[in-house]
């Protein structure tokens, strides 16, 4: 039904809604300290940041260019072509959705639900004390499942620091090609870049997607949505297990999994590590819907609780777990 009443929406009437939904991502733009920016000669936009920090991406959409116009007068100093990249330095680099509460660190008012801490109904204080658990510390291991152009990943390779290291997949070849080209142009030596797609088992298989959704692994899940004639793009796919058997890693401190409904496959793919792992925390996007009916959160949720978790389920489906007791976090404070 709301897909019958949008498609008779005007779409300068989409367009006003959407820059009034987005408005305060003006004042973050303006706050941006940016040195440079531009088209290179492949057409792939970049921004250099006054810090240094390179940032490559795509072009925008013909929505987010409408956006743009919206705002232009307000942010004549940003090229259009670079309008996307901009916006995700917002949303996946100074606020990464694989660092819940880091609008704890840094306030804004812009898209609140990029920061997954803001899916739980807590405290500022239990926010607090939650964002400050899982944030990375200096010499930890970060394995980030589905890191897109590697953002958020630049991000916690800084927190760790030179003797923490971040081991992340993507297997989508135009992100890939981004993601290694953000890490070697800023010559971040400790990160490992998996170009294969995480699940429970290894071998190949396909990405699924149609223009402007997210690609997944689970055809079904985008099927679920609504969506036809999905696009088939072939990966190689690994567990998680695998890849840090390969690395002689035995544990990690933190995962991240952004894989778009496979977060159950992928998490049956790393059990070795958690097993291995005493202290380690996970954070998942779990709002997808299953062929069950059933979302991503409602079916990991009893799954990490086995495994010997407590765990935080959001309204909307993000799920944060560490491993109990935590040394930092009471036995059930949460729930």
């Amino acid at each position: 039904m709301n897909s019958l009443i949008n498609s008779f929406v005007p779409e300068s009437v989409k367009t006003l809604i959407r820059s009034w939904r987005e408005r305060h991502i003006v004042p973050e733009i303006c706050n941006l300290s940016i040195a440079q920016m531009g088209v290179d000669a492949g057409s792939v936009p970049w921004v250099k940041l006054s810090d240094g920090t390179r940032f490559y991406g795509f072009l925008p959409s013909n929505t987010q260019r409408q956006l743009y116009r919206k705002f232009q007068k307000k942010i004549a100093h940003i090229q259009e072509d670079c309008f996307a990249v901009v916006t995700d330095i917002i949303s996946r680099y100074l606020v990464p959705r694989s660092l819940p509460g880091e609008t704890v660190f840094r306030p804004s008012r812009y898209s609140p639900l990029r920061d997954p801490l803001n899916d739980f109904n807590l405290t500022q204080e239990r926010k607090t004390e939650l964002a400050t658990i899982f944030r990375p510390k200096k010499g930890e291991t970060y394995v980030d499942v589905g890191a897109y152009l590697g953002y958020g990943t630049m991000r916690i390779a800084q927190l760790v620091g030179s003797d923490g290291q971040v081991v992340a997949f993507e297997s989508d070849p135009k992100v890939l090609a981004l993601l290694k080209r953000n890490i070697k142009e800023n010559q971040i030596d400790n990160v490992t870049i998996i170009p294969k797609a995480a699940a429970g088992s290894g071998g190949e298989g396909f990405f699924y997607q149609n223009e402007g959704t997210a690609n997944s692994l689970r055809n079904d899940v985008l099927t679920n949505l609504g969506y036809e004639d999905l696009a088939k793009i072939k990966v190689d796919i690994t567990t998680v297990d695998s890849v840090m058997n390969e690395l002689s890693i035995a544990q990690a401190d933190t995962i991240n999994i952004t894989v778009n409904g496979g977060e159950y496959d992928a998490l049956q793919g790393m059990q070795k590590l958690i097993k291995n792992s005493d202290k380690i925390k996970i954070t998942l996007a779990g709002w997808y819907y299953l062929p069950n009916k059933m979302r991503v959160a409602d079916v990991v949720e009893p799954l990490l609780q086995e495994w010997g978790f407590n765990v935080l389920k959001g309204r909307l489906g993000r799920v944060l777990a560490w491993k109990k007791p935590h040394p930092s976090l009471p036995q059930g404070m949460y729930q």
